[in-house]
């Protein structure tokens, strides 16, 4: 283990030697220093577990990590457990894991200074593990959570590593936190979709149940239609649970995702089925500097991000694409009926009056009959987007500004040609909402 008491003084030998590292040290001068500061302490069987209480030696090694050993053979859980986790780092980790791992100690034991939780490494655990977490945080009543940090791009044996790692945890019933490398993020930019591993996927069981997210997509399905909060028409919402995913960067700074899973509207010849790895992102990502990705609220007993709530500016931005995004799709429906009537007409297949039932005309507010009755509604949009643009909502919302300017384009289109955009009623019922609010 890497860590043993030294009367009241935890002393950790590998952070001590990667210090050394940092300075620019030879490795024969790292040794001459640790040997000069702690031999004697380690001949005199000084060092003491703190699993168990042993007596432990210091061992001092080039080409792994520089750690304690128990000096006679009956060790503890904790030495078992970490000769199990030595394994798994050597073969699995890096240099960056060791860096962050000591990023990640320092600001999780600060966060948690002013509880009563105990924040140790992983193998000090004092049950053997056949899978060792980074850190555990143990509490008073028992409960105990676990925090691994996965970098760099791994195989399928690395994978089913972590999701044993995973299925460990849950039988234990422990809490666990997994955050994972910022370069292992996959997204596709069209569909506004995340694709995940399968270690990726199974830290969702841990960090499951945003319901104000939840709440929130589905008073937004039930408003405008499940397919209005889906970029790609192809695509659905699995279902309306929104997961939570953390990744950080070198620095360990923090990036918070809330995302649903998708699954394909239509079955196709050319796509069966859709992988079930991808997941959307419902709103803007989080970012989380790392003095407070690890603040602890007392009254939910959680980290702050874990409380993620819906403001008001980003149910506005929501609300606004999906606008946008509606009078897209109902401007392209428009043209396909268009389409079909004009193919229905020069082929005389069906006839007209059939071509005219089945197309769908959508007017303004008033659905007026004559010319003067659509100019009166013109100009009682072009009222609309005045007091729109003399607002204080244009500058808290930019997004509007864009609006204003669509709108005069199409109240443009009507005066050149006569016809009236779909969008520009669902842009100003939009503004006339805001202003009133």
């Amino acid at each position: 283990m890497e860590i043993s008491w030294l009367l009241a003084d935890e002393i950790c030998i590998e952070y001590e030697r990667m210090q050394l590292e940092q300075t620019g040290m030879t490795w024969k001068t790292i040794k001459d220093t640790l040997n000069a500061k702690y031999r004697e302490n380690s001949k005199k069987g000084l060092f003491r577990c703190l699993c168990c209480n042993a007596k432990t030696t210091m061992r001092l090694c080039e080409d792994k990590a520089c750690h304690f050993s128990h000096e006679n053979k009956e060790d503890c859980a904790g030495q078992r457990n970490y000769t199990r986790y030595a394994t798994a780092t050597t073969n699995h980790e890096s240099l960056k894991h060791r860096v962050g791992k000591a990023i990640i100690k320092n600001q999780l034991v600060s966060g948690l200074s002013r509880t009563d939780a105990i924040v140790i490494d992983g193998y000090l655990h004092n049950d053997d593990l056949s899978y060792v977490p980074d850190f555990i945080a143990q509490w008073p009543t028992g409960e105990v959570w676990t925090f691994d940090y996965v970098t760099g791009t791994k195989n399928a044996k690395y994978q089913r590593y972590l999701q044993k790692k995973q299925e460990l945890y849950h039988s234990k019933n422990f809490k666990s936190y997994f955050l994972f490398d910022h370069s292992q993020i996959a997204y596709k930019e069209a569909q506004n979709a995340l694709a995940l591993s399968l270690s990726e996927k199974g830290s969702l069981s841990f960090l499951k149940g945003d319901s104000p997210w939840e709440g929130l997509l589905h008073d937004l399905a039930k408003k405008y239609g499940d397919i209005s909060l889906v970029p790609d028409r192809r695509l659905k919402l699995k279902n309306k649970d929104v997961d939570l995913l953390l990744y950080v960067n070198d620095e360990i700074d923090g990036y918070l995702y809330k995302i649903s899973q998708l699954e394909l509207r239509q079955i196709t010849d050319q796509l069966s089925e859709i992988p079930d790895q991808w997941y959307m992102i419902i709103g803007s990502s989080k970012h989380i500097s790392n003095n407070d990705l690890f603040l602890f609220d007392a009254r939910s007993k959680s980290f702050t991000w874990e409380n993620d709530q819906v403001t008001n500016d980003e149910l506005s931005e929501m609300v606004m694409i999906i606008e946008a995004r509606r009078a897209a799709h109902s401007k392209e429906e428009e043209l396909r009926k268009q389409s079909i009537k004009k193919q229905a007409y020069y082929t005389q297949q069906p006839s007209a009056a059939e071509v005219a039932s089945s197309y769908e005309f959508t007017t303004i507010d008033s659905s007026p009959s004559n010319a003067s009755n659509i100019d009166e509604s013109i100009n009682h949009y072009i009222a609309i987007l005045n007091e729109m643009r003399n607002s204080s909502l244009v500058e808290s919302a930019p997004g509007f500004s864009v609006r204003i300017k669509e709108c005069e384009e199409d109240i443009q289109l009507y005066r050149n040609t006569g016809d009236i955009s779909d969008r520009l009623h669902t842009y100003i019922r939009m503004m006339k909402n805001a202003l009133q609010k």
